[in-house]
């Protein structure tokens, strides 16, 4: 069974969202199981969610108590 706060899927899309206050990007996540996640604020996942090896593959996302990724890992 998998923690409370984790999701796994593959992802089919991406979409930058907004920047931060402090120009920092916020994307929205989408994945092949149906579920929808944003980044979280000014987190380093922001930069690391663009990586071409997360395309494709089966991640792990996870999450805030607000559902919001703040680390993601292939699987």
């Amino acid at each position: 069974m998998k923690p409370n706060h984790t999701d796994e899927g593959v992802i089919t899309h991406i979409e930058h969202h907004h920047y931060t206050t402090q120009g920092n990007p916020v994307f929205r996540v989408y994945l092949d199981n149906g579920n929808a996640y944003y980044t979280k604020s000014n987190s380093l996942v922001n930069v690391d969610i663009l990586s071409p090896a997360f395309r494709g593959s089966i991640v792990r996302l996870l999450l805030t108590e607000a559902h919001r990724i703040w680390d993601i890992s292939v699987i």
